[in-house]
Protein backbone atom coordinates (compact mmCIF):
# COMPACT_ATOMS: atom_id res chain seq x y z
CA UNK A 1 0.00 0.00 0.00
CA UNK A 2 1.40 3.28 -1.07
CA UNK A 3 0.66 6.15 1.02
CA UNK A 4 -0.19 9.58 -1.52
CA UNK A 5 -1.56 12.35 0.90
CA UNK A 6 1.46 14.46 -0.80
CA UNK A 7 4.81 14.72 -1.81
CA UNK A 8 6.48 13.68 1.22
CA UNK A 9 5.21 10.31 1.18
CA UNK A 10 8.69 8.48 2.08
CA UNK A 11 8.07 6.94 -1.25
CA UNK A 12 10.86 7.08 -3.72
CA UNK A 13 11.04 7.65 -7.20
CA UNK A 14 11.79 4.13 -8.14
CA UNK A 15 9.50 2.42 -6.26
CA UNK A 16 6.32 4.79 -7.31
CA UNK A 17 7.10 3.85 -10.74
CA UNK A 18 7.51 0.48 -10.06
CA UNK A 19 4.16 0.71 -8.22
CA UNK A 20 2.82 2.26 -11.53
CA UNK A 21 4.20 -0.43 -13.77
CA UNK A 22 3.17 -2.97 -11.94
CA UNK A 23 -0.46 -1.51 -11.74
CA UNK A 24 -0.61 -0.86 -15.07
CA UNK A 25 0.32 -4.91 -15.70
CA UNK A 26 -1.91 -6.21 -13.77
CA UNK A 27 -4.86 -3.85 -15.48
CA UNK A 28 -3.96 -5.28 -18.48
CA UNK A 29 -3.58 -8.37 -17.83
CA UNK A 30 -6.97 -8.94 -16.10
CA UNK A 31 -8.86 -7.25 -19.00
CA UNK A 32 -7.13 -10.15 -20.91
CA UNK A 33 -7.77 -13.13 -18.09
CA UNK A 34 -11.42 -12.44 -17.33
CA UNK A 35 -9.99 -11.58 -13.77
CA UNK A 36 -11.50 -7.77 -14.09
CA UNK A 37 -14.90 -9.23 -14.43
CA UNK A 38 -14.89 -11.95 -11.87
CA UNK A 39 -13.62 -8.61 -9.57
CA UNK A 40 -16.38 -6.76 -10.13
CA UNK A 41 -18.57 -9.44 -9.97
CA UNK A 42 -17.38 -10.01 -6.53
CA UNK A 43 -17.40 -5.92 -6.01
CA UNK A 44 -20.87 -5.48 -7.60
CA UNK A 45 -23.88 -7.18 -9.28
CA UNK A 46 -24.66 -6.23 -12.53
CA UNK A 47 -28.35 -7.40 -12.30
CA UNK A 48 -31.24 -5.33 -11.61
CA UNK A 49 -34.61 -5.76 -9.80
CA UNK A 50 -37.87 -4.57 -11.20
CA UNK A 51 -37.84 -1.70 -8.60
CA UNK A 52 -38.24 1.83 -9.78
CA UNK A 53 -34.88 3.82 -10.45
CA UNK A 54 -33.89 7.06 -10.28
CA UNK A 55 -31.25 8.10 -12.61
CA UNK A 56 -29.31 11.21 -12.41
CA UNK A 57 -33.07 12.92 -11.29
CA UNK A 58 -35.41 11.06 -13.47
CA UNK A 59 -37.54 8.39 -12.30
CA UNK A 60 -37.94 5.16 -14.42
CA UNK A 61 -40.89 3.03 -13.80
CA UNK A 62 -44.86 2.12 -13.61
CA UNK A 63 -47.27 3.36 -10.84
CA UNK A 64 -50.32 0.94 -10.44
CA UNK A 65 -53.04 3.14 -8.88
CA UNK A 66 -54.86 -0.09 -7.72
CA UNK A 67 -52.51 -1.83 -5.49
CA UNK A 68 -50.45 1.90 -4.99
CA UNK A 69 -47.33 0.10 -5.72
CA UNK A 70 -44.53 1.03 -8.53
CA UNK A 71 -42.28 -1.17 -10.13
CA UNK A 72 -40.07 -0.92 -13.60
CA UNK A 73 -41.08 -3.31 -16.43
CA UNK A 74 -39.20 -4.50 -19.03
CA UNK A 75 -39.57 -1.84 -21.40
CA UNK A 76 -39.28 1.09 -18.98
CA UNK A 77 -36.03 -0.77 -18.26
CA UNK A 78 -34.42 -0.52 -21.66
CA UNK A 79 -35.40 3.13 -22.07
CA UNK A 80 -33.61 3.33 -18.60
CA UNK A 81 -30.40 1.44 -19.93
CA UNK A 82 -30.73 3.47 -23.46
CA UNK A 83 -30.03 6.36 -20.52
CA UNK A 84 -27.62 4.93 -18.57
CA UNK A 85 -25.31 3.91 -22.11
CA UNK A 86 -26.23 7.64 -22.68
CA UNK A 87 -23.82 9.05 -20.09
CA UNK A 88 -20.54 9.53 -20.93
CA UNK A 89 -17.64 6.76 -19.45
CA UNK A 90 -14.27 8.29 -19.02
CA UNK A 91 -11.65 5.64 -18.17
CA UNK A 92 -8.21 5.02 -17.79
CA UNK A 93 -6.33 5.72 -20.61
CA UNK A 94 -2.61 4.60 -21.92
CA UNK A 95 0.42 5.89 -24.60
CA UNK A 96 -0.89 9.32 -24.64
CA UNK A 97 1.28 12.50 -24.31
CA UNK A 98 3.29 12.69 -21.45
CA UNK A 99 1.93 14.36 -18.38
CA UNK A 100 4.63 17.47 -17.77
CA UNK A 101 7.50 16.25 -16.34
CA UNK A 102 6.24 13.22 -14.79
CA UNK A 103 6.80 11.47 -18.27
CA UNK A 104 3.38 9.84 -17.29
CA UNK A 105 2.15 8.36 -20.85
CA UNK A 106 -1.11 6.04 -18.56
CA UNK A 107 -2.90 6.96 -15.73
CA UNK A 108 -3.23 3.72 -14.61
CA UNK A 109 -3.30 3.05 -11.05
CA UNK A 110 -3.99 6.66 -9.94
CA UNK A 111 -6.59 8.46 -11.95
CA UNK A 112 -9.50 6.89 -11.04
CA UNK A 113 -10.60 10.00 -9.33
CA UNK A 114 -9.97 12.26 -12.03
CA UNK A 115 -11.84 10.32 -14.58
CA UNK A 116 -14.74 10.55 -12.24
CA UNK A 117 -14.69 14.17 -12.11
CA UNK A 118 -14.45 14.02 -16.09
CA UNK A 119 -17.72 12.36 -16.55
CA UNK A 120 -19.29 14.65 -13.93
CA UNK A 121 -18.04 17.32 -15.33
CA UNK A 122 -19.18 16.33 -19.23
CA UNK A 123 -22.70 15.75 -17.54
CA UNK A 124 -22.89 19.06 -16.01
CA UNK A 125 -21.66 20.94 -19.84
CA UNK A 126 -24.14 18.41 -21.86
CA UNK A 127 -26.80 19.95 -19.07
CA UNK A 128 -25.72 23.62 -20.00
CA UNK A 129 -25.65 23.22 -23.50
CA UNK A 130 -28.29 20.76 -24.13
CA UNK A 131 -30.30 19.99 -21.41
CA UNK A 132 -31.49 16.68 -19.77
CA UNK A 133 -31.55 15.01 -22.77
CA UNK A 134 -28.77 15.20 -25.30
CA UNK A 135 -27.28 13.80 -28.48
CA UNK A 136 -25.17 10.47 -27.98
CA UNK A 137 -23.62 8.26 -30.21
CA UNK A 138 -25.26 5.60 -27.89
CA UNK A 139 -28.43 4.83 -29.57
CA UNK A 140 -28.92 0.92 -30.73
CA UNK A 141 -31.79 -0.71 -31.43
CA UNK A 142 -33.19 -2.07 -28.45
CA UNK A 143 -34.03 1.47 -27.46
CA UNK A 144 -36.38 1.73 -30.71
CA UNK A 145 -38.28 -0.82 -29.49
CA UNK A 146 -38.75 0.57 -26.68
CA UNK A 147 -39.94 3.32 -28.54
CA UNK A 148 -43.19 1.41 -29.49
CA UNK A 149 -44.65 1.19 -26.42
CA UNK A 150 -44.64 4.49 -25.70
CA UNK A 151 -48.54 4.51 -24.61
CA UNK A 152 -47.60 2.09 -21.49
CA UNK A 153 -44.06 3.24 -20.61
CA UNK A 154 -44.16 6.21 -18.54
CA UNK A 155 -41.05 8.13 -17.33
CA UNK A 156 -41.47 11.15 -15.11
CA UNK A 157 -39.16 13.57 -13.55
CA UNK A 158 -39.38 14.40 -10.18
CA UNK A 159 -40.32 17.68 -10.50
CA UNK A 160 -43.83 18.15 -11.13
CA UNK A 161 -43.38 21.66 -12.82
CA UNK A 162 -40.07 20.46 -14.59
CA UNK A 163 -41.57 17.84 -17.06
CA UNK A 164 -40.68 19.54 -20.34
CA UNK A 165 -36.96 20.00 -18.75
CA UNK A 166 -36.12 16.81 -17.22
CA UNK A 167 -38.68 14.12 -18.32
CA UNK A 168 -37.98 11.43 -20.67
CA UNK A 169 -40.17 9.33 -22.47
CA UNK A 170 -40.43 6.58 -24.77
CA UNK A 171 -41.34 8.81 -28.21
CA UNK A 172 -38.34 11.05 -27.27
CA UNK A 173 -35.65 7.68 -26.42
CA UNK A 174 -36.49 5.97 -29.75
CA UNK A 175 -33.28 5.02 -31.76
CA UNK A 176 -32.45 4.12 -35.01
CA UNK A 177 -32.64 -0.19 -35.39
CA UNK A 178 -29.63 -2.08 -35.04
CA UNK A 179 -26.53 -1.50 -33.56
CA UNK A 180 -25.48 1.58 -35.99
CA UNK A 181 -23.89 4.25 -34.03
CA UNK A 182 -24.84 7.89 -34.29
CA UNK A 183 -21.88 10.47 -34.08
CA UNK A 184 -23.04 13.84 -33.54
CA UNK A 185 -20.89 16.36 -34.19
CA UNK A 186 -22.28 18.40 -30.72
CA UNK A 187 -21.07 15.56 -28.83
CA UNK A 188 -17.76 15.17 -30.31
CA UNK A 189 -16.67 18.45 -30.13
CA UNK A 190 -17.64 18.16 -25.98
CA UNK A 191 -15.56 14.97 -26.29
CA UNK A 192 -12.40 16.90 -27.10
CA UNK A 193 -12.65 19.05 -24.21
CA UNK A 194 -11.23 16.02 -22.47
CA UNK A 195 -9.40 14.76 -24.51
CA UNK A 196 -5.88 13.57 -23.16
CA UNK A 197 -3.77 15.94 -24.42
CA UNK A 198 -2.19 18.79 -23.12
CA UNK A 199 -3.16 22.78 -24.25
CA UNK A 200 -6.36 25.10 -23.96
CA UNK A 201 -8.25 23.08 -26.65
CA UNK A 202 -8.89 20.14 -24.13
CA UNK A 203 -9.07 21.97 -20.58
CA UNK A 204 -10.51 19.31 -19.07
CA UNK A 205 -7.72 16.34 -20.03
CA UNK A 206 -5.91 14.92 -17.53
CA UNK A 207 -2.49 16.97 -18.44
CA UNK A 208 -4.65 20.02 -17.91
CA UNK A 209 -6.35 18.45 -14.48
CA UNK A 210 -3.03 18.16 -13.09
CA UNK A 211 -1.36 21.05 -14.00
CA UNK A 212 -4.78 23.15 -12.61
CA UNK A 213 -4.82 21.26 -9.49
CA UNK A 214 -0.86 21.48 -8.74
CA UNK A 215 -1.79 24.21 -6.06
CA UNK A 216 -4.21 22.22 -4.06
CA UNK A 217 -2.34 18.82 -4.45
CA UNK A 218 -2.72 16.97 -7.50
CA UNK A 219 0.67 15.31 -8.55
CA UNK A 220 0.16 13.24 -11.25
CA UNK A 221 1.08 9.66 -10.42
CA UNK A 222 -0.35 9.80 -7.09
CA UNK A 223 -4.20 9.13 -6.10
CA UNK A 224 -6.33 11.97 -5.16
CA UNK A 225 -9.57 12.23 -2.50
CA UNK A 226 -12.79 14.24 -3.85
CA UNK A 227 -11.81 17.55 -1.96
CA UNK A 228 -8.42 18.29 -4.23
CA UNK A 229 -10.73 16.91 -7.21
CA UNK A 230 -13.21 19.53 -6.45
CA UNK A 231 -10.49 22.51 -6.59
CA UNK A 232 -8.93 20.65 -9.56
CA UNK A 233 -12.17 20.97 -11.76
CA UNK A 234 -12.85 24.69 -10.64
CA UNK A 235 -9.27 25.67 -11.24
CA UNK A 236 -9.24 24.42 -14.79
CA UNK A 237 -13.10 25.98 -15.50
CA UNK A 238 -11.57 29.47 -14.18
CA UNK A 239 -8.17 28.70 -16.65
CA UNK A 240 -10.33 28.03 -19.49
CA UNK A 241 -12.66 30.69 -18.75
CA UNK A 242 -9.72 33.17 -18.78
CA UNK A 243 -8.11 31.71 -21.96
CA UNK A 244 -11.72 32.82 -23.88
CA UNK A 245 -11.80 35.73 -22.12
CA UNK A 246 -8.20 36.87 -24.37
CA UNK A 247 -9.19 35.00 -27.15
CA UNK A 248 -12.81 37.42 -27.74
CA UNK A 249 -11.06 39.87 -29.29
CA UNK A 250 -9.13 38.59 -31.64
CA UNK A 251 -12.62 36.31 -32.63
CA UNK A 252 -14.27 39.90 -33.40
CA UNK A 253 -11.53 40.72 -35.72
CA UNK A 254 -12.03 37.66 -37.89
CA UNK A 255 -15.59 37.45 -37.50
CA UNK A 256 -15.64 34.09 -36.02
CA UNK A 257 -18.41 33.62 -33.20
CA UNK A 258 -17.31 30.85 -30.54
CA UNK A 259 -19.58 29.55 -27.68
CA UNK A 260 -18.27 30.22 -24.50
CA UNK A 261 -17.75 27.00 -22.13
CA UNK A 262 -21.24 28.60 -20.32
CA UNK A 263 -20.13 27.04 -17.16
CA UNK A 264 -18.91 28.36 -13.97
CA UNK A 265 -17.73 26.06 -11.21
CA UNK A 266 -18.21 26.88 -7.41
CA UNK A 267 -16.89 24.60 -4.66
CA UNK A 268 -18.93 24.60 -1.35
CA UNK A 269 -17.48 23.81 1.50
CA UNK A 270 -16.57 24.87 5.31
CA UNK A 271 -13.01 24.75 6.63
CA UNK A 272 -14.17 23.93 10.06
CA UNK A 273 -15.29 20.60 8.94
CA UNK A 274 -19.12 21.17 9.12
CA UNK A 275 -21.91 20.49 7.17
CA UNK A 276 -21.37 23.01 4.28
CA UNK A 277 -23.77 25.78 4.07
CA UNK A 278 -25.06 26.95 0.38
CA UNK A 279 -26.37 31.00 -0.07
CA UNK A 280 -28.49 31.22 -2.63
CA UNK A 281 -27.93 35.28 -2.95
CA UNK A 282 -23.96 34.33 -3.76
CA UNK A 283 -25.29 31.46 -6.40
CA UNK A 284 -27.55 33.47 -8.42
CA UNK A 285 -25.01 36.08 -8.55
CA UNK A 286 -22.65 33.81 -9.79
CA UNK A 287 -25.54 33.13 -12.83
CA UNK A 288 -25.21 36.75 -14.29
CA UNK A 289 -22.61 37.91 -16.34
CA UNK A 290 -22.19 40.70 -14.15
CA UNK A 291 -22.12 38.65 -10.93
CA UNK A 292 -19.11 36.48 -12.96
CA UNK A 293 -17.08 39.39 -13.43
CA UNK A 294 -17.01 40.44 -10.41
CA UNK A 295 -16.84 37.23 -8.29
CA UNK A 296 -14.48 35.35 -10.83
CA UNK A 297 -11.92 35.05 -8.41
CA UNK A 298 -14.53 33.16 -6.35
CA UNK A 299 -15.95 30.39 -8.43
CA UNK A 300 -12.19 28.41 -7.45
CA UNK A 301 -12.39 28.89 -3.71
CA UNK A 302 -14.44 27.77 -0.54
CA UNK A 303 -16.75 30.00 1.28
CA UNK A 304 -13.40 30.64 4.07
CA UNK A 305 -11.59 32.53 1.00
CA UNK A 306 -8.79 29.98 0.08
CA UNK A 307 -7.88 31.30 -3.06
CA UNK A 308 -6.07 28.74 -5.79
CA UNK A 309 -3.04 29.11 -7.66
CA UNK A 310 -2.66 31.12 -11.04
CA UNK A 311 -1.18 29.03 -13.94
CA UNK A 312 -0.39 30.42 -17.44
CA UNK A 313 -2.71 30.24 -20.03
CA UNK A 314 -2.16 28.10 -23.38
CA UNK A 315 -2.10 29.39 -26.44
CA UNK A 316 -4.63 27.85 -29.26
CA UNK A 317 -5.75 28.61 -32.69
CA UNK A 318 -8.40 31.44 -32.52
CA UNK A 319 -10.73 28.89 -34.62
CA UNK A 320 -11.67 26.22 -31.90
CA UNK A 321 -14.72 24.38 -32.92
CA UNK A 322 -17.38 25.13 -30.24
CA UNK A 323 -20.83 23.35 -30.51
CA UNK A 324 -23.76 24.62 -32.23
CA UNK A 325 -24.97 27.84 -31.25
CA UNK A 326 -28.92 26.63 -31.19
CA UNK A 327 -29.88 24.45 -27.84
CA UNK A 328 -32.93 23.34 -27.02
CA UNK A 329 -34.67 26.38 -26.51
CA UNK A 330 -35.86 25.90 -23.24
CA UNK A 331 -32.20 25.11 -22.19
CA UNK A 332 -30.69 28.08 -24.01
CA UNK A 333 -28.69 31.24 -22.01
CA UNK A 334 -29.14 34.36 -22.43
CA UNK A 335 -25.73 36.92 -23.88
CA UNK A 336 -25.54 37.15 -19.61
CA UNK A 337 -26.54 34.40 -18.34
CA UNK A 338 -23.88 30.94 -17.69
CA UNK A 339 -24.94 27.87 -16.19
CA UNK A 340 -23.50 26.86 -12.22
CA UNK A 341 -21.90 23.89 -11.18
CA UNK A 342 -21.56 23.23 -7.63
CA UNK A 343 -19.56 20.94 -6.14
CA UNK A 344 -19.79 19.82 -2.55
CA UNK A 345 -16.90 17.76 -1.23
CA UNK A 346 -17.65 15.55 1.88
CA UNK A 347 -16.72 13.34 4.56
CA UNK A 348 -19.75 11.49 5.87
CA UNK A 349 -17.92 9.45 8.86
CA UNK A 350 -15.30 7.14 9.65
CA UNK A 351 -14.22 4.34 7.33
CA UNK A 352 -17.94 4.22 6.44
CA UNK A 353 -20.93 6.33 5.80
CA UNK A 354 -22.87 7.12 8.50
CA UNK A 355 -26.50 5.38 8.45
CA UNK A 356 -27.77 8.57 8.59
CA UNK A 357 -26.41 10.51 6.05
CA UNK A 358 -27.34 7.47 3.64
CA UNK A 359 -31.18 8.42 3.05
CA UNK A 360 -29.99 12.13 2.18
CA UNK A 361 -27.60 10.74 -0.66
CA UNK A 362 -30.41 8.36 -2.21
CA UNK A 363 -32.46 11.78 -2.11
CA UNK A 364 -30.09 13.60 -4.08
CA UNK A 365 -29.76 11.72 -6.48
CA UNK A 366 -33.38 11.98 -7.35
CA UNK A 367 -32.94 15.79 -7.54
CA UNK A 368 -33.48 17.39 -11.37
CA UNK A 369 -30.29 19.26 -10.70
CA UNK A 370 -28.16 16.13 -9.72
CA UNK A 371 -25.64 15.39 -12.04
CA UNK A 372 -23.92 12.63 -9.96
CA UNK A 373 -21.62 12.13 -7.21
CA UNK A 374 -17.77 11.32 -7.07
CA UNK A 375 -17.38 8.87 -4.57
CA UNK A 376 -16.40 5.07 -4.77
CA UNK A 377 -14.85 2.31 -2.50
CA UNK A 378 -11.57 2.90 -0.21
CA UNK A 379 -8.94 3.56 -2.46
CA UNK A 380 -11.00 3.35 -5.77
CA UNK A 381 -13.43 5.81 -7.46
CA UNK A 382 -16.69 5.37 -8.82
CA UNK A 383 -19.40 8.09 -10.80
CA UNK A 384 -22.74 7.43 -8.77
CA UNK A 385 -25.27 8.15 -11.25
CA UNK A 386 -28.51 6.50 -9.86
CA UNK A 387 -30.10 4.73 -7.29
CA UNK A 388 -32.57 1.29 -6.92
CA UNK A 389 -33.84 0.67 -3.85
CA UNK A 390 -30.53 0.90 -1.59
CA UNK A 391 -28.32 0.11 -4.18
CA UNK A 392 -26.42 2.86 -5.98
CA UNK A 393 -25.88 2.87 -9.85
CA UNK A 394 -22.33 3.48 -10.90
CA UNK A 395 -19.75 4.01 -13.46
CA UNK A 396 -16.47 2.59 -13.19
CA UNK A 397 -13.20 4.12 -15.02
CA UNK A 398 -11.37 1.15 -13.86
CA UNK A 399 -11.34 0.01 -17.61
CA UNK A 400 -7.91 0.79 -19.42
CA UNK A 401 -8.02 1.73 -23.25
CA UNK A 402 -5.88 3.35 -25.39
CA UNK A 403 -5.96 6.71 -25.82
CA UNK A 404 -8.82 8.24 -27.87
CA UNK A 405 -8.65 9.64 -31.24
CA UNK A 406 -12.25 11.58 -32.33
CA UNK A 407 -14.34 10.92 -33.79
CA UNK A 408 -13.76 7.38 -34.48
CA UNK A 409 -13.36 6.52 -31.02
CA UNK A 410 -16.83 8.55 -29.48
CA UNK A 411 -18.05 5.10 -28.74
CA UNK A 412 -15.34 4.27 -26.11
CA UNK A 413 -16.73 7.45 -23.97
CA UNK A 414 -19.85 4.96 -23.41
CA UNK A 415 -20.67 2.10 -21.36
CA UNK A 416 -22.92 -0.70 -21.76
CA UNK A 417 -22.23 -2.79 -18.67
CA UNK A 418 -24.77 -1.09 -15.49
CA UNK A 419 -23.29 -1.85 -11.92
CA UNK A 420 -24.92 -1.92 -8.89
CA UNK A 421 -23.30 -1.53 -5.24
CA UNK A 422 -24.94 -1.57 -1.64
CA UNK A 423 -25.17 2.22 -0.81
CA UNK A 424 -23.98 1.09 2.77
CA UNK A 425 -21.09 -0.15 1.14
CA UNK A 426 -19.36 3.57 -0.04
CA UNK A 427 -16.48 5.13 1.15
CA UNK A 428 -17.39 8.56 3.00
CA UNK A 429 -14.80 10.68 1.37
CA UNK A 430 -17.51 11.59 -1.71
CA UNK A 431 -18.26 14.93 -3.59
CA UNK A 432 -21.82 15.70 -4.61
CA UNK A 433 -22.67 17.69 -7.97
CA UNK A 434 -25.62 19.79 -8.52
CA UNK A 435 -26.03 21.74 -12.00
CA UNK A 436 -28.32 25.12 -12.17
CA UNK A 437 -29.25 26.55 -15.28
CA UNK A 438 -30.92 29.96 -13.54
CA UNK A 439 -32.23 31.61 -10.81
CA UNK A 440 -35.37 29.34 -10.70
CA UNK A 441 -33.19 26.15 -10.78
CA UNK A 442 -31.37 27.34 -7.37
CA UNK A 443 -34.81 28.19 -6.04
CA UNK A 444 -36.32 24.82 -6.81
CA UNK A 445 -32.53 23.23 -5.21
CA UNK A 446 -32.80 25.40 -2.28
CA UNK A 447 -36.06 24.67 -1.29
CA UNK A 448 -35.54 20.78 -1.81
CA UNK A 449 -32.17 21.07 0.41
CA UNK A 450 -34.51 23.05 3.02
CA UNK A 451 -36.76 20.14 3.38
CA UNK A 452 -34.09 17.73 3.57
CA UNK A 453 -32.53 19.77 6.82
CA UNK A 454 -36.27 19.11 8.16
CA UNK A 455 -35.87 15.40 7.46
CA UNK A 456 -32.00 15.17 8.89
CA UNK A 457 -33.16 15.21 11.98
CA UNK A 458 -29.88 17.66 12.94
CA UNK A 459 -27.78 15.64 10.47
CA UNK A 460 -28.11 17.15 7.27
CA UNK A 461 -25.31 16.69 4.33
CA UNK A 462 -25.54 20.79 3.83
CA UNK A 463 -27.43 23.79 5.03
CA UNK A 464 -28.79 26.95 3.50
CA UNK A 465 -28.63 30.10 4.62
CA UNK A 466 -31.04 32.20 2.81
CA UNK A 467 -30.47 35.74 4.48
CA UNK A 468 -26.39 35.23 5.08
CA UNK A 469 -27.60 35.54 8.72
CA UNK A 470 -26.19 32.08 9.13
CA UNK A 471 -29.92 30.87 10.96
CA UNK A 472 -29.49 27.68 9.01
CA UNK A 473 -26.76 26.55 10.71
CA UNK A 474 -28.30 27.49 14.30
CA UNK A 475 -31.49 25.49 13.15
CA UNK A 476 -29.37 22.76 12.04
CA UNK A 477 -27.06 22.46 15.40
CA UNK A 478 -29.98 23.18 17.40
CA UNK A 479 -31.76 20.68 15.86
CA UNK A 480 -30.44 17.46 17.17
CA UNK A 481 -27.31 16.97 20.21
CA UNK A 482 -26.30 13.39 18.76
CA UNK A 483 -22.83 13.45 17.68
CA UNK A 484 -22.43 12.10 14.10
CA UNK A 485 -18.91 12.01 12.41
CA UNK A 486 -18.98 13.44 9.27
CA UNK A 487 -19.27 17.17 7.48
CA UNK A 488 -17.96 18.69 4.65
CA UNK A 489 -14.36 17.72 3.44
CA UNK A 490 -10.77 19.11 5.31
CA UNK A 491 -9.96 22.22 4.20
CA UNK A 492 -6.56 21.17 3.48
CA UNK A 493 -5.02 18.62 0.82
CA UNK A 494 -2.86 17.37 4.08
CA UNK A 495 -5.47 17.21 6.07
CA UNK A 496 -7.70 15.22 3.85
CA UNK A 497 -5.22 12.75 2.45
CA UNK A 498 -3.78 11.00 5.62
CA UNK A 499 -5.91 7.66 5.24
CA UNK A 500 -6.11 7.63 1.57
CA UNK A 501 -3.65 4.89 0.03
CA UNK A 502 -3.01 3.03 -2.86
CA UNK A 503 -4.98 0.54 -3.82
CA UNK A 504 -4.79 -2.06 -6.75
CA UNK A 505 -8.03 -2.17 -7.76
Amino acid sequence: MFSTANGNDGITDSARNWYLNFSETWHTMSQVLGLKRLQKIIQGSCNLSDEPVWLLGVWYGLHNQDSMKSNMSQEVQELMLQDFHSRFWFTYRRDFSPIGTSGLISDVGWGCTLRSGQMLMAEALARCWWGRNQPSAAQTGAAAAAGDHSSTAEVTSVAAGAEEHYSTTAATAAAPAGNTVVVHADEQQLLSLFQDQPGSLSPFSIHNLCTAGAGHGVVAGQWLGPWVLCKALAAAAATQRAWQQQQQQQQQQHGQQQRSLGLHVHVVCDPGGGAPTLQPVRLKALLTAQGACAQQAADCHCIDGSHSSSHPVQRAPADIAWPSQQPQQQHSHGPHQQGLLLLVPLTLGVGKVNERYMPQLTAVLTFPQSVGIVGGRPGSSLYFVGVQGSAVLYLDPHEVQQVAALPGDVDTFHCSTLRLMPLSAIDPSLAIGFYCKDEDDVDDLVKRLQQLMVDARGAPLMTVDVDGSGSARQQADAGDTEAVGGGSHPSKPSEQGGSEDWELV
